[in-house]
């Protein structure tokens, strides 16, 4: 029987991190050529959207893609406070706040 430590699982769910966080990168090059840039709005935009319940890959990808096409750090600036209350209210799944801010940001887009 093989025994598997606890520190060789963190070691492979690095691994896995990393081979996750290399395909954003690889995946949403043609946003942001610079890879080094890149890669730590990547990380940046991860580790913000986990404080929001944001924890699964496919929706990683969403909150990554978000903040690489809204500018980093969107939800945290003045006029995007709305979006924020949206993003950090734990009594609505994250897909209903999913739902509703990609169909509020789409009206604030259409008004801008």
């Amino acid at each position: 029987m093989m025994t598997i430590r606890s520190s060789q699982l963190r070691v492979l769910g690095l691994d896995v991190d990393r081979r996750f966080i290399d395909d954003l990168v690889a995946f949403y090059q043609h946003l942001l050529p610079d890879p080094i840039t890149l890669r730590q709005r990547v990380n940046d935009a991860r580790q913000r959207g986990v404080r929001y319940g944001v924890q699964s890959s496919h929706d990683i990808d969403w909150f990554v893609e978000l903040d690489l096409r809204r500018g980093s750090a969107w939800e945290l600036q003045p006029d995007m406070a709305w979006a924020l209350d949206m993003l950090d209210n734990p009594a609505v799944d994250l897909m209903g706040r999913r739902f509703r801010l990609d169909k509020l940001l789409h009206k604030w887009d259409a008004n801008a």
